[in-house]
């Protein structure tokens, strides 16, 4: 049976003495120690290296106590260059349950580690260019938002100017995710709370606003992927941006809250604030607002229903949009 196998497979007495081995055993013996294997050996007495000679006591000891255990060793052998090699010790016993000696399976894992070792260090430089790849979108992102805000600075017709600096919020929220995505140790993620404070406190200081405005944040998942985060993204500036124009007309403090959360194995984000609220006849679907329509058209990006919830005794607006976690 041992040996219809590529492993490596010995077996010992209490006393270290060799009972069975197989020929593939027989031949990583030699490679590695240059001595010829037989039944009867104390196989201490064929290791002429003294510090070797103990750790295979060593390993053959615990096994002989009745532990079962995997290892991994490195070994120059005297044939072979270095091999790294898988090393598995389980105990015998006999029928009445004593410990009677003790067995060894050896796998080499050298070309199995180089692989792993070149797959790491490809993921590593893949990582890399990631980085690079979101820092220069980051930067390009820049440089648009800053002509468009450029551009309104210099344009004398007002509604223009209000657009180009709308476009420019949009276009450095954007910004924001892949800076977050190159600063990272995940690539693919960005803490999405971390995100959403900077992106609320950036839009803050875009309408230089004096107010107290206080941002109630959290997120749950903390971590989102790309895929989801620049839609949110997108969805938290437009509606923000909706609060910070239009829900604290008359007043010099307000409160603006955004979460997302589970519910029942859906995401649910929800924006709100604690301002005037929407006229009493608004409707949602027939809302002519550019920033909702673009909110809802995200929505259905991410296969999400958006919607305003109903103001009860609370004052303010909230919006929630719902999808597919």
């Amino acid at each position: 049976m041992i040996e219809g196998t590529k492993d490596a497979i010995c077996a010992v007495d209490i006393n270290f003495r060799v009972i069975a081995f197989n020929s593939s055993f027989e031949l990583s013996f030699w490679k590695l120690y240059g001595k010829k294997i037989e039944e009867g050996n104390l196989l201490p007495e064929l290791i002429w290296d003294p510090l070797e000679r103990s750790v295979v006591i060593e390993n053959w000891s615990r096994a002989l106590r009745g532990e079962v255990y995997t290892t991994e060793r490195t070994i120059h052998g005297l044939v072979q260059d270095v091999a790294i090699f898988e090393i598995s010790y389980s105990s015998i016993r006999d029928s009445s349950h004593n410990l009677i000696g003790a067995t060894q399976i050896i796998r080499d894992i050298t070309e199995r580690k180089s692989d792993e070792e070149k797959l790491k260090k490809t993921l590593e430089e893949k990582e890399v260019m990631l980085k690079e790849i979101h820092h220069r979108v980051k930067n390009n992102l820049q440089v648009v938002a800053s002509l468009l805000g450029l551009q309104a600075e210099y344009s004398q017709n007002e509604k223009i100017s209000r657009i180009l600096k709308e476009c420019e919020r949009r276009i450095q929220s954007m910004a924001l995710i892949h800076k977050e995505l190159y600063q990272s140790e995940n690539i693919t993620k960005i803490d999405f709370c971390d995100y959403l404070n900077t992106l609320l406190i950036s839009l803050l200081h875009s309408f230089g606003k004096e107010k107290k405005v206080e941002f109630n944040v959290s997120s749950n998942p903390n971590f989102v992927s790309i895929e989801t985060a620049i839609p949110l993204g997108l969805i938290v500036n437009e509606l923000v941006t909706n609060s910070l124009k239009y829900a604290f007309l008359n007043e010099s403090e307000g409160q603006i809250s955004v979460k997302l959360r589970l519910d029942m194995g859906e995401s649910v984000l929800e924006v709100g604030d604690n301002g005037i609220g929407m006229p009493e006849k608004f409707d949602l679907d027939k809302s002519e607002s550019l920033g909702l329509r673009l909110v809802e058209i995200l929505s259905k990006q991410l296969r999400g229903k958006f919607v305003l919830l109903p103001a009860g005794e609370e004052r303010g607006t909230k919006f929630q949009i719902r999808f597919k976690a």
